[in-house]
């Protein structure tokens, strides 16, 4: 629901145009069913007043500002509501089933999804008394009487269930809304701390090279060594963060000493976990031997039977080690 907005759900909906389009076609469609049906009372003063209460009371009921409607407009719907549908009443007395009676009773019932229930509901009351006061001034029969009522109280009915279904589906969607931005700050604050942990951890490593660098130690073999180590460790550490667990880091660490040419590789972009502990000690353990040569460890993306591979130098040539997650060897080629 990317338009549940304050705007759009305290007004109800109908501070939107799609609504004020439907009120104004709602008002032409009575309009033209009033023509057709007595063209004769098209220019009746009455008429015409009933026509532009209406339509200022359709205007005002959709006027397109956030929230509901302010004090002002809110009441004055209840007596423009009460010139269309009682005008229309005493115009055709004999029948409820008028399109003023109709459209007034939709003016002020729905005010109360429009945000402004007790106006809506006591210009309904209201709405509804004065119905019954006509029947009663000009003797109206149940039957007639129950057809002059069935439209506002349907009305009144609709406008409730409207608000306390939207009511129900903003609280879901807001709290569905808080519980997703609260776990989407919970991964940010540890994406955070990680950061923290792995810029401290990298410093711990950097800092000795760097002070060493910043006295103007000489650069003799050794110590270009160990720069080449600390650089390789840093690419590993970028590249395939999956694979950074102590276990196996500290022996290829071990190897890099030996002068073991070790090339780690892996999916830089997979969101997976890190590579398991039983996996990292099969591969230190494989690879501890190893006294020359290359070594290639490659962490597989997640999904696969595989977890890991290993090409590695033996005495009798280079070997392909295959392993699960589990750190159990799958196949040697």
């Amino acid at each position: 629901m990317p338009n549940l907005t304050t705007g759009n759900t305290r007004a109800g909906g109908l501070a939107t145009w799609p609504a004020r389009w439907s009120f104004l076609l709602l008002w032409s469609t009575g309009v033209a069913l009033v023509v057709i049906d007595s063209p004769d009372s098209v220019f009746d003063p009455k008429t015409l007043v009933v026509f532009a209460a209406a339509l200022v009371g359709a205007l005002l009921l959709t006027t397109p500002t956030p929230g509901p409607l302010r004090p002002g407009p809110a009441l004055a719907l209840v007596p423009i509501a009460l010139l269309v549908g009682m005008t229309s009443l005493a115009a055709s007395p004999l029948s409820g089933e008028t399109w003023g009676l109709t459209f007034g009773a939709y003016l002020v019932a729905f005010l109360i999804p429009r945000g402004n229930p007790r106006i809506g509901a006591l210009g309904s009351a209201l709405f509804i008394g004065c119905i019954i006061a006509w029947s009663a001034l000009h003797d109206l029969s149940q039957h007639q009487l129950a057809d002059a009522l069935g439209i506002p109280i349907g009305c009144v009915m609709a406008a409730v269930v409207w608000r306390l279904v939207l009511r129900s589906i903003v609280r879901r969607e807001r709290m569905h809304r808080s519980q997703s931005e609260r776990i989407f700050e919970d991964a940010l604050a540890r994406a955070a701390h990680d950061s923290r942990k792995d810029l401290s951890e990298i410093r711990t490593v950097v800092e000795p090279i760097l002070t060493r660098l910043a006295a103007g130690d000489e650069i003799d073999e050794r110590f270009r060594n160990d720069i080449v180590r600390l650089e390789a460790a840093l690419r590993d550490r970028i590249r395939v963060p999956r694979a950074h667990n102590r276990l196996l880091i500290d022996q290829i660490e071990r190897l890099r000493e030996r002068d073991v040419a070790v090339v780690l590789l892996g999916e830089p972009n997979t969101d997976g976990d890190a590579i398991s502990d039983d996996l990292a000690i099969s591969l230190a353990r494989l690879i501890a031997s190893v006294e020359s040569g290359k070594v290639t460890i490659r962490v597989l993306p997640d999904g696969r039977a595989a977890a890991a591979t290993v090409v590695m130098p033996t005495a009798s040539g280079v070997e392909q080690i295959v392993l699960a997650d589990c750190g159990k060897i799958l196949s040697r080629i």
